[in-house]
Order: structure tokens, then C-alpha cells, then sequence
């Protein structure tokens, strides 16, 4: 890819940065254990990497969350509430 080619590209966030920094990190790390006589003897300090701070917070739901009653309770309870407004008529009459 050309010079011109990366200057149209939009900037990286520092997520994006870290990721490809650590992808580089590995890849020799990789390159040095493969080219190494003995793999045992070969020392590699790779500190622990910070944790990659995001750039913005996932969006929020504002939705409030609906508890669907089952059907069988529904019912029930519609018959009990039937029931009533049936013995109140038959003792009102």
C-alpha cells in the first residue's frame, strides 16, 4: 500500500493502537522462538499488557424489562376475579 494510501485512512483509537502493537509483540516473538537453535534457552520478558481502555461506553437500553405472566396463571387468576364479580351479583340480587 502507498504513503498516500494510509494518509486517506481515518486515525486509530488507542484500542486499535495497543491491538496492533501486542499483534507485532507476538508475531516476534513467534519469528524469534522459530529462528532460535535451542527454544528451551531462549528467554522472552513479555510483560503483562495494561488493560486496553475503550473509547466509548456501549449504549445503554432504556427499556424496561416486561415479566410476561404464563398463561395458565393469567387464567386462573381471571376465573378467581370472575368467580367474585359473580357471587357478588347473585348475593347484591
Amino acid at each position: 500500500m502507498s504513503r498516500r494510501h494510509h494518509d486517506l485512512q481515518p486515525a486509530r483509537s488507542a484500542r486499535q493502537v495497543a491491538k496492533m502493537e501486542k499483534r507485532k509483540a507476538r508475531h516476534k516473538v513467534a519469528l524469534a522462538l522459530h529462528q532460535a537453535e535451542d527454544p528451551d534457552d531462549l528467554v522472552v520478558i513479555d510483560p503483562k499488557p495494561e488493560r486496553i481502555p475503550r473509547d466509548e461506553a456501549p449504549p445503554r437500553r432504556n427499556r424496561m424489562r416486561h415479566w410476561k405472566v404464563k398463561a395458565w396463571k393469567r387464567r386462573t387468576a381471571e376465573r378467581h376475579r370472575r368467580n367474585e364479580e359473580l357471587t357478588q351479583l347473585r348475593e347484591s340480587a
